[in-house]
């Protein structure tokens, strides 16, 4: 988990003085064992090793293109997909 979590694919909050780190469930595909392709590429594209606190927030945060969602809800339901992770960050970047 360290490797992805150095790479920015796997969100790693880092509790304590150690620190320890908590990796958020929802980033797991419990049946296959991995973590979900489009939660690795988020995490990558938003600078999950960076920021950790930032990425967490994001994935929380309601979004007008999701039409009023959050990224985790769109994922929970199988909707999250690239083209959508791509432009929440374009329309970031633009300050809107």
């Amino acid at each position: 988990m360290k490797k992805l979590r150095d790479e920015g694919m796997l969100l790693g909050l880092p509790l304590g003085r150690r620190p320890d780190y908590h990796y958020p469930a929802f980033q797991f595909d419990t049946v296959h064992h991995r973590v979900w392709p489009i939660v690795a590429y988020a995490n990558s594209r938003l600078g999950a090793a960076e920021d950790p606190w930032g990425v967490t927030s994001w994935w929380r945060t309601p979004s007008d293109v999701l039409d009023g969602r959050t990224p985790l809800q769109d994922l929970e339901d199988g909707d999250l997909t690239e083209i959508a992770v791509d432009n929440m960050i374009s329309a970031a970047e633009r300050g809107m």
